[in-house]
């Protein structure tokens, strides 16, 4: 679990790199380029041409450090935050 951009742009950005889906295929492996670079390659031209951004090769451009799954702690907002309400989960059982 972790945030998947910065901004609401950020995660248009990461859609459009060309993985096949958001899942292990980038997450476990952000700093390689995705298989098929090709996939969404109509979107990616309407993204670069409507916001004027660029698109990264891999995940790790927008992702940085992905927080392992069994990790003790991370700078990674979401992570904090799903730690956090599942600490307090388990407290009152």
């Amino acid at each position: 679990m972790c945030l998947l951009g910065q901004t609401p742009l950020d995660f248009l950005r990461l859609l459009a790199i060309g993985y096949e889906d958001i899942s292990e295929d980038c997450l476990g492996a952000p700093g390689e380029r995705p298989a098929d670079g090709g996939v969404n390659a109509a979107y990616r031209s309407w993204l670069i041409e409507h916001y004027g951004v660029t698109i990264p090769a891999m995940a790790s451009e927008i992702l940085g450090e992905i927080p392992d799954v069994l990790a003790e702690a991370s700078d990674d907002p979401f992570w904090r935050c799903v730690r956090k309400a599942q600490k307090e989960r388990d407290s009152e059982a």
